[in-house]
């Protein structure tokens, strides 16, 4: 068997080392190396099943002379693949691997397109090179003469456990978070690792149950969106040392090219640039580094959850939207539209159960894939970080799916049981710390010089002729120019496709 593409960290591996046989005294790497070819000869196409952590792979079988290509249950790590017109596969964590293969024909993928403006960042198995797909979590996909079959080893599940108590319940959170955090002292050196820090709950209370003492976070000089203040309180409560990454607008312009280059893909969720260019500073400091991602999604911590109950009979897309379906159709200047229904069609086929579940299933497969772990996972390895994500695995989403919906969302408040948990570590007034988002000031800096001009500039190009009803996009421009400022997010989304397509995919 050769190991043909492999990338991430599996976690539990001293768990699979003696379930294996293996002495795990090699390095990381080469233990889980070990660990891939011993759970294939035991386990076949299961495998993926057994580990945790974040994983892309893929396997040759020379003896039965196919593929097996798997990916970690909620998308930390890529897997991009493509069939050619002579019936071979190509895979690979990252695109330009693909659309570099002599012979590829570069074709923009329309509906993926038309999706991109509607939420924002590259949603479900298209990307938007035509004929390349992503290989969604939680499944493998086995490749025989020409054939590809693709399978589902993992899939969120949400069956609520009647019965314990809250003080059980974040007894149990504590526990099993203090287990994943074991695992990862087994495998990295804790000592100069970094936590990145906002001023919210997940990351705090990460920082206080690791007991790093060192942390990050970016703050926009004197703009009232910094959560640095938030930040500092955390910090100095806890003892640890905090590195403030100030970052102006100059910057996070600047940061852009490098951010598409490390993406892939555009991806207009304005924190990724920012969190792009603060890899580049933590990067100078530390090889590792622990964030707070998964939290929000497996323990009900966006404020669009309260409204469950009201949105019960809405069809549910995600927790971030852009363009509605009829307004992104007109400004592609296209007849024919892509229902967005079609992405979450498997989650309503499941009945999951009650709204809360089911809001949460589907932000799990396309939110915090598509944007969140995207944004996070390929800024990291760019950077040369080692990120840990001890709230993305799949034992604490087991344990997250067995809780009640009234104790993670209560009172009003997401993350209720979360924020018990939490309150074990941290003072009251940080466990229960309403929610702020990595809010960037992006809205403001857009229209002031010389970013205006130059976004104005991308916005009447030829490009956008090619793509865009630019009467209808000057249309939003100016009227967020003239103080609609919301309509920043429909200005940005098409700017950095611009940008993506005139950078990265002509390059």
């Amino acid at each position: 068997m050769k190991i043909c593409f492999y990338e991430g960290y599996i976690r539990n591996q001293k768990q699979l080392c003696r379930q294996l046989g293996l002495s795990g005294a090699a390095s990381r790497r080469e233990t889980e190396k070990s660990i891939l070819f011993a759970a294939y000869s035991r386990w076949g196409d299961d495998m993926a099943k057994h580990f945790a952590g974040s994983f892309a792979f893929a396997l040759w079988d020379e003896e039965k002379e196919e593929m097996l290509c798997a990916r970690d249950p909620f998308g930390i790590q890529t897997f991009y693949y493509h069939l050619t017109g002579e019936g071979a596969l190509l895979c690979s964590g990252n695109l330009c691997d693909i659309v570099a293969h002599e012979g590829f024909q570069k074709e923009i993928d329309r509906q993926a397109l038309q999706y991109y403006l509607m939420f924002g960042y590259p949603v479900g198995e298209k990307t938007l090179y035509k004929g390349v797909f992503k290989l969604l979590p939680g499944r493998t996909l086995l490749f025989r003469r020409g054939q590809c079959r693709i399978e589902r080893y993992f899939t969120p599940v949400f069956e609520s456990r009647e019965g314990v108590g809250e003080a059980e319940w974040a007894q149990r959170i504590e526990q099993t978070l203090q287990s994943i955090l074991e695992e990862d002292r087994e495998n990295f050196d804790f000592s100069g690792a970094r936590c990145f820090l906002s001023g919210g709950v997940d990351s705090s209370y990460l920082l206080a149950a690791s007991a790093i003492k060192n942390a990050g976070t970016i703050a926009f000089g004197g703009e009232e969106a910094s959560e640095y203040a938030l930040a500092r309180e955390t910090a100095d409560y806890l003892g640890v040392n905090l590195e403030k990454i100030n970052l102006c607008a100059k910057d996070y312009f600047e940061a852009i090219p490098a951010f598409l280059k490390n993406v892939e893909l555009p991806l207009a969720d304005p924190s990724a640039v920012a969190f792009a260019a603060g890899c580049q500073r933590v990067a100078l400091q530390t090889g590792c580094c622990l964030s707070g991602e998964g939290a929000d999604e497996f323990f009900a911590g966006y404020h669009i959850y309260r409204r469950a109950d009201a949105l019960a009979e809405v069809p549910y897309c995600g927790c971030f939207g852009v363009l509605e379906e009829a307004t992104a159709c007109r400004l592609l200047k296209q007849s024919e539209s892509f229902p967005a229904e079609e992405l979450v069609k498997d989650i309503e086929e499941q009945g999951i159960g009650d709204n809360l579940k089911r809001m949460l299933a589907t932000d799990i497969a396309l939110w915090l894939e598509g944007d969140i772990l995207l944004n996070v996972g390929r800024n990291t390895r760019a950077s040369g970080i080692d990120l840990l994500l001890p709230f993305a695995d799949k034992r604490l989403f087991d344990l997250s799916a067995q809780i009640p919906s009234a104790l993670k969302l209560k009172d009003g408040c997401g993350k209720y049981i979360f924020r018990k948990a939490a309150q074990a570590v941290l003072p009251e007034e940080v466990a229960w710390r309403a929610k702020a988002g990595f809010p960037v000031p992006l809205k403001k800096w857009m229209a002031r010089e010389p970013f205006r001009s130059q976004i104005e500039k991308t916005l009447c190009s030829e490009t956008a002729v090619q793509f865009f009803d630019t009467r209808l996009l000057q249309k939003f421009w100016h009227n967020y120019l003239a103080g609609n400022e919301p309509l920043y997010q429909i200005i940005y989304t098409a700017y950095l496709f611009l940008r993506w397509y005139e950078e990265i995919f002509n390059a």
